[in-house]
């Protein structure tokens, strides 16, 4: 899905790749494992509360979408992390110090170039800026 000539045009392909990002990212918070994940006591712990029940669900494939598969790629070969307003990725490194919107915006420059563009047009932001969250849930919500 890069927004191309597919027939669904700029804003059903954003849309797509919108719905295939939160849906990846919540298959990513089940683990790398690919596998189920439950709710476990801490090692050694044998009192307090329950832990709560989480959602379980099986892994997306990450090839399922080029969005996903940058996604999963940054978090697989991740040797370092910082969350930071001023971004900084080096994928061979495998550093990367950014946001939540410095890592959609990350993302979708490497996997989907098309609707990264188109994102930036329809927004009108400026090179060397990035989409304010708002923007996001204004963008994504008028598709």
């Amino acid at each position: 899905m890069n927004g191309t000539s597919s027939g669904i045009g700029r804003r059903g392909a954003l849309k797509g790749l919108a719905g295939g990002l939160a849906g990846g990212m919540a298959a990513l918070s089940l683990g790398r494992s690919g596998g189920v994940v439950r709710a476990q006591q801490p090692p050694g712990q044998t009192s307090g509360p329950e832990p709560t029940r989480q959602v379980q669900a099986p892994a997306a494939d990450p090839n399922s979408s080029p969005v996903l598969a940058a996604a999963v790629k940054q978090f697989t070969t991740m040797t370092a992390t910082r969350y930071s307003h001023q971004y900084a990725e080096n994928a061979a490194a495998g550093t990367y110090i950014y946001d939540c919107v410095g890592f959609t915006t990350y993302t979708l420059q490497l996997a989907a170039p098309n609707a990264y563009a188109s994102l930036y047009a329809d927004l009108k932001i400026k090179k060397g800026y990035v989409p304010s969250p708002p923007h996001y849930v204004q963008f994504f919500s008028a598709l």
